[in-house]
């Protein structure tokens, strides 16, 4: 396992992974593997990217990566089991995180539209 100062060390690039929660359901229990997807693509600092998420009627949440230019990169999509039908449209709880015990390497801004 690598430490937090190790990781810092080689820390030139990061994965990003989206993740949901379906009818109480968390993405790391085990009990619905599906609710967590990784990304292939290998980000790098300093470097604009657009993330979308759009979830629709169907329950399936649409997760897009695109270049600074709204190139696409990669997609990742969630189906949810519980599909709120009659209130996806009121929105949805969605945000950044950056994951595990250590202290974020790079800062990372970032602006909702």
């Amino acid at each position: 396992m690598i430490s937090c100062n190790e990781f810092i060390k080689i820390a030139f690039y990061f994965k990003i992974a989206a993740y949901s929660y379906d009818n109480g359901v968390a993405p790391y229990t085990g009990e619905n593997p599906e609710l967590l997807k990784d990304f292939t693509t290998t980000l790098f600092p300093d470097t604009e990217y657009i993330f979308a998420l759009s979830m629709d009627e169907s329950g399936l949440s649409t997760f897009t990566l695109f270049d600074s230019d709204s190139n696409f990169i990669e997609v990742q999509t969630v189906q949810h089991l519980n599909k709120c039908t009659d209130n996806y449209w009121e929105g949805i709880v969605d945000g950044l995180y950056f994951g595990g015990t250590c202290v974020a390497p790079e800062s990372v801004i970032v602006s909702y539209f």
